[in-house]
Order: structure tokens, then sequence, then C-alpha cells
């Protein structure tokens, strides 16, 4: 099962807590993608061939995989069903955790899917069914990092444009890459050059050719 966010909490001081949480969190959610059926009578019945069928989010994987997608919609009931723990964990700590659940949505592609490259794929976890919404106005921050479902009127919208999510940038110094640099909701370059000899912080290319690691999302 999950530890929970409160008994976490009294761990902190230990080194990569974090990381031995959503390690434990990723497993779960794994084993909730690989075993879950919504209609567990008729698995009764099932054959060993039809068995993997019939489990949602495995179907759901096949289908994903087939339309050449790399986005999985998990209703937020289902996990609650199966490990109510992990719901209140998700919903706490999303923020933190959701790294490691998609994560292990390419590892569970990974393993059900061989051909279809999970390692070089961005995954993405999208849930619906919340216990609750939220009006716009009770976006307080508080609520920052926690998964949540608001309702509101749309009153403009405009074209999708690129948002990157992962940067990989040239030192323009030296013409070291750099490693990736995740984006913490603001253009996030590295803080050194990881050349030793290369004493460069600020001069910085983004690397956007196909060709390179730099990933962008629709914003």
């Amino acid at each position: 099962p999950v530890v929970a966010s409160s008994v976490r909490a009294s761990n902190m001081s230990a080194p990569s807590a974090d990381e031995t949480f959503g390690a434990k969190v990723r497993e779960s959610f794994e084993d909730f993608l690989n075993t879950f059926c919504s209609d567990p009578h008729g698995m009764q019945d099932a054959s060993p061939a039809e068995d993997a069928l019939q489990r949602d989010y495995l179907e759901q994987c096949k289908v994903m995989v087939n339309d050449d997608r790399t986005t999985l919609y998990v209703d937020f009931t289902h996990v609650n069903e199966f490990d109510a723990e992990l719901a209140d964990a998700i919903v706490i700590d999303y923020y933190l955790l959701e790294p490691y659940l998609r994560d292990g949505l390419r590892n569970v592609t990974d393993r059900e899917h061989p051909s279809y490259g999970a390692r070089e794929k961005v995954f993405y976890v999208c849930f619906y069914n919340l216990p609750t919404t939220l009006c716009v106005r009770d976006l307080k921050s508080k609520k920052v990092g926690k998964l949540l479902s608001f309702c509101g009127t749309v009153t403009r919208t405009s074209e999708v444009r690129p948002e990157l999510a992962i940067g990989v940038f040239r030192c323009e110094v030296c013409n070291t890459d750099s490693d990736p640099v995740v984006q913490q909701f603001k253009y996030c370059e590295p803080v050194k050059c990881k050349n030793s000899s290369c004493p460069n912080r600020t001069a910085w290319a983004l690397l956007t050719s196909s060709s390179d690691k730099s990933r962008f999302v629709d914003w």
C-alpha cells in the first residue's frame, strides 16, 4: 500500500524521502494499470488469453499505441476503488507525483508494446471524474500543487502555441550540450556549464531542431 502523505511528512529528514515516496506510488499506479477491471464478474469466466484484454487500462494502452498517442485517460473513481491511499496521495501531492505517474505509464506501455519505442516518448496521464469540482474563485494558493478540477466560462481562446517542457542548451562558450533541464513554470536555463573547465553560467542557446532532446507541449 501507498504511504499516506501525513506519514511521509514525519520522515522528510530522511535522504531521498520524496524519491522513495514517488517510487512507491509509481509501483502502485503500475499495479493499478496492469490489473484494474471495472467488470470483475466478467473476469471470472475469462480464459487466460482473454484476461489481459478485459483489463480497462491495458486495453486503453493498446488503443493509445494503435492511434500513436501518448495520453492515457483515467477515471479517478477507479483509482479510488482500487486503492484509496493511492488516490489520496495523488490528490495531495500531485505536483510531486506527476512525473512518477508518467513513468509508470511508460513502463507499462514499454512492457506491453515493446516495439512502440516508449522509452523515447513523453507520456501523460489525464484524470477525470474527480470527487469535487471547484469554481474559479475557489482556486486559492493552498490548492497549488494538488490535483483538482474546476469549472468556469471560457470568454476568449487563442491559437495553440508550443511550450517548452524540457530544454537542452548549448554552451555558447565551449559548445558543450547541457543535460535536459525541466522547466518550472518559467524559462529555466542550466545553472552552470557541465564542462568543468568552462566558467559559463549565462550564455546559452536552446536546441530546438527535431534531432535535439528539447521537448515541447501544446500551451
